[in-house]
């Protein structure tokens, strides 16, 4: 769970695997597809990898390490294809924030179903990152 307070937005994820590899992070989305052929831009088909990438590229991983990766194990009627990303490499930086921003940029524009703060908000796991709750104090929304 990260809070980005520079995007007003509280991220949830869950990759496939995450794990280490000569002390660095490796963040592997598993997916299957019905066809043989390769995407041509698989950040964009798969948001969970652009994520990824901010997330080893930034650092914000505990001890974080060079030489980090994220990788689409696709699976499909003729086998396997393993491909492999550099989150540290300008180019796929970029056109990973470039997903990123277009996955949330409805989100921040959308007003149909803005947040109203009630009682919930008590018992509310995410209270504390909510930026519409009302201040403790009021009634409707005491910290968790």
């Amino acid at each position: 769970m990260f809070d980005d307070t520079a995007a007003d937005l509280l991220v949830l994820a869950e990759p496939d695997l995450l794990y280490r590899d000569a002390g660095s992070w490796v963040w592997r989305e598993t997916k299957t597809s019905a066809s043989d052929r390769t995407r041509r831009n698989i950040l964009a088909t798969y948001p969970q990898l652009a994520l990824g990438v901010r997330i080893i590229g930034g650092g914000v991983l505990p001890r974080p390490q060079a030489g980090g990766r994220v990788e689409l194990e696709l699976l499909h009627p003729g086998g396997v294809d393993l491909r492999i990303l550099d989150p540290s490499a300008p180019e796929t930086q970029a056109a990973a924030e470039s997903v990123l921003r277009e996955q949330v940029s409805g989100w921040h524009a959308e007003t149909l179903f803005e947040a109203v703060p009630g009682p919930e908000c008590a018992t509310c796991e995410v209270a504390r990152w909510c930026s519409a709750r009302q201040p403790q104090g009021d009634g409707a929304g005491a910290s968790p």
